[in-house]
């Protein structure tokens, strides 16, 4: 193989080795003739251990039967923010996958390090709709 994946798919790292398989996400890069590795195709279980396959059901999940006191859309949406500006630069949060540019030089460990000190309980805290002490 000449290093590059065939139309059609994405090449994905998966314990430490390469694969090919079918691109699931199309980028920008694929437009503008660079190529997006797959690094995860799920954030949740990467980053967070869980296995709820969406960010919001991992957000469901690790606030429980409160869930319903938190404005969860909002909740979401710094969570992303808060990853996307962690993650190492050439890696992205694309929907609930995360890719990384064909020339990044980062492995698993050093995405999880870098986001390791994002806690979903402490950015709920500023969208609790239910007041303090609740």
């Amino acid at each position: 193989m000449n290093g590059r994946a065939a139309r059609g798919t994405v090449a994905t790292r998966h314990l430490g080795t390469l694969r090919r398989q079918p691109a699931r996400l199309r980028t920008d890069a694929d437009t503008l003739g660079g190529m997006k590795i797959l690094v995860s195709p799920s954030v949740t279980e990467m980053l967070f251990g869980s296995s709820s396959p969406t960010l919001q059901g991992y957000i469901d999940e690790a606030l429980g039967p409160a869930v319903g006191d938190y404005d969860v859309p909002g909740l979401e949406h710094d969570l992303r923010a808060l990853i996307d500006e962690a993650l190492p630069e050439g890696v992205t949060l694309e929907g609930e996958a995360i890719l990384a540019d064909d020339d990044a030089d980062v492995t698993e460990f050093d995405i999880r390090e870098a986001v390791g000190w994002i806690d979903v309980h402490t950015v709920a805290v500023g969208h609790d709709m239910a007041g303090p002490g609740s």
